[in-house]
């Protein structure tokens, strides 16, 4: 069953629970974090004020990194948003771990505010067929 579910605020995480009651996930983060806010603040500023993104590699966050992982642990933090429950979805997970694939392998720009963990989630969920209630357009796509 396929969810979105959100750790942190504003941080949105693919979660799906296979038949076997096994939970992976699968985000989008930024290659290079900052430990203070005002260094954070700062990136921030130069990549979504300074830079047009059509450059795709001077954002100061570094890629935008597809992280696919087996969770450890059965609780889930924050608010979840079921997307799909079925007795079988491993294709479209299949399908999203494809899309990650592709998006490390093109090198994205992590971008704050436009190309983020809401955007790959987005764009993970479209790429298996999956857009539920909540979902937005994605700022950027593969096909």
């Amino acid at each position: 069953m396929p969810y979105l579910g959100s750790p942190r605020a504003h941080h949105v995480v693919v979660n799906y629970v296979d038949s076997d009651g096994v939970h992976y996930r699968v985000q989008g983060l930024p290659e290079r974090t900052f430990e203070h806010n005002f260094e954070k603040a700062g990136a921030f500023i130069r990549e979504e004020g300074g830079s047009s993104g059509a450059e795709n590699r001077d954002s100061p966050f570094g890629r935008l990194l597809a992280r696919p992982e087996r969770a450890i642990g059965g609780t889930f933090d924050g608010p979840i948003t079921l997307i799909a429950d079925g007795e079988n979805l491993r294709s479209q997970w299949n399908r999203m771990l494809d899309f990650s694939n592709r998006v490390n392998s093109n090198g994205y720009e992590y971008r704050p505010y436009s190309q983020n963990s809401n955007s790959f989630a987005a764009s993970a969920l479209k790429h298996a067929g999956l857009l539920g209630p909540g979902t937005a357009t994605p700022k950027f796509s593969i096909v």
